[in-house]
C-alpha cells in the first residue's frame, strides 16, 4: 500500500511541480492570476447560516492581540481535546500544541 501511495503522490507532483536553479517549485501557469487573487468569496457563504456573528462595533469582549497561527493552534488544541476523532498526521505537526507550525500557503 505504501508503495502505491508514493507512487500516486510522485505522479501527482510530476503533474504540479518542476525544477528551476536547482529548486523544485510550483510550475508558475498553475497559479490563479494576481488579480484574481483576493477575488470575493467564492461560494455563498450557505455554510454560515445560523451561526453567530457580530460585527466589531457592537462586540463588547476584550480584544488580544495574537498570531493567526497560534489561534489556530488553540482552536485545533481545544477541539482535539474533545474530540477525539480529529487526528493531525505530519511531520509539520507542533510537538507541544499538536497543531501545524504553519498555515497552508495561498
Amino acid at each position: 500500500m505504501r508503495d502505491l501511495c508514493v507512487a500516486l503522490m510522485n505522479e501527482v507532483a510530476g503533474e504540479l511541480i518542476e525544477t528551476a536553479h536547482a529548486k523544485r517549485r510550483i510550475i508558475p501557469a498553475l497559479w490563479p492570476e494576481e488579480s484574481f487573487r483576493d477575488f470575493g468569496p467564492r461560494g455563498d457563504l450557505s455554510e454560515f447560516a445560523g451561526a453567530r456573528t457580530e460585527e466589531e462595533e457592537s462586540f463588547t469582549a476584550p480584544f488580544a492581540e495574537a498570531k493567526f497561527i497560534d489561534t489556530v493552534a488553540d482552536v485545533m488544541h481545544r477541539r482535539m481535546a474533545t474530540d477525539d476523532r480529529i487526528v493531525i498526521p505530519g511531520e509539520d505537526v507542533h510537538p507541544l500544541k499538536a497543531a501545524p507550525t504553519a498555515p497552508p500557503a495561498g
